[in-house]
């Protein structure tokens, strides 16, 4: 199971804002190659972490990896479907 939410913490800022925030704060800027992995949509990045458990998971189970978010404003959980899987005829 994948959960997500929104409102806190990664989804309110990209990388390159941490980025900029951190060399200011720091007065060092090594940190500017990082990923932190942040995010702007809960559902696409679900979408993208069921696609990674399925493509990592050992028999290939298609089915693997439900995915959800947790709205922090409403306490309502949705559940993501992943985008459709395209197979070669």
């Amino acid at each position: 199971m994948l959960l997500n939410h929104t409102g806190w913490g990664f989804p309110t800022f990209t990388d390159e804002e941490l980025i900029t925030r951190l060399s200011k704060l720091t007065g060092d800027s090594s940190s500017a190659p990082m990923r932190f992995f942040s995010l702007r949509n809960p559902d696409q990045n679900t979408r993208a972490q069921i696609r990674i458990v399925r493509f990592t998971s050992r028999d290939r189970d298609r089915r693997a990896g439900a995915g959800f978010v947790l709205n922090m404003d409403t306490g309502i959980l949705s559940e993501v479907r992943a985008a459709p899987q395209h197979t070669a005829a």
